[in-house]
């Protein structure tokens, strides 16, 4: 009965001293989490895809973007950090948009998604995105 009531007292402890997941540096409220890479960056091919709108709110860039296809459910849409801080005031990073659509449909869907952009941040309290030849300022 005491090894029982023992096995229990540990379990209850380890459920509430676990993980929490308020501590997770990578947990965000965006879709997806900007990605550093600068052969990616310089190599990758896009899909097309026109480009609407962009704002920033927070940590998290949202992207409102059309293209065609069936549906745009199987599209994957990423953005790539080039990894180089340009020393300007505010400093600025380069941006770009890849958009996998294997879809071969005619059809053109609107679709939206947004990225958190915290891995951007440096010791200064701004910095200016340049994504597909516009800056956005992006404040934290």
């Amino acid at each position: 009965m005491k090894k029982g009531f023992y096995t229990l007292l540990v379990a209850g402890v380890f459920s509430v001293t676990g993980c929490n997941d308020d501590e997770n540096p990578f947990q965000t409220t965006c879709d997806e989490v900007v990605i550093l890479d600068s052969d990616r960056f310089k190599d990758a091919i896009t899909d097309f895809f026109t480009l609407i709108d962009v704002t920033i709110e927070g940590d998290c860039m949202t992207v409102e973007y059309s293209s065609s296809g069936c549906d745009g459910n199987s599209w994957v849409m990423e953005l790539i950090d080039a990894e180089a801080i340009k020393e300007s005031n505010p400093v600025q990073r380069d941006l770009r948009l890849l958009l996998k659509n294997e879809e071969l449909c005619r059809a053109v869907f609107t679709k939206e998604i947004s990225f958190d952009l915290t891995l951007l941040k440096t010791s200064d309290s701004e910095i200016l995105l340049n994504l597909e030849g516009e800056l956005y300022a992006y404040t934290y």
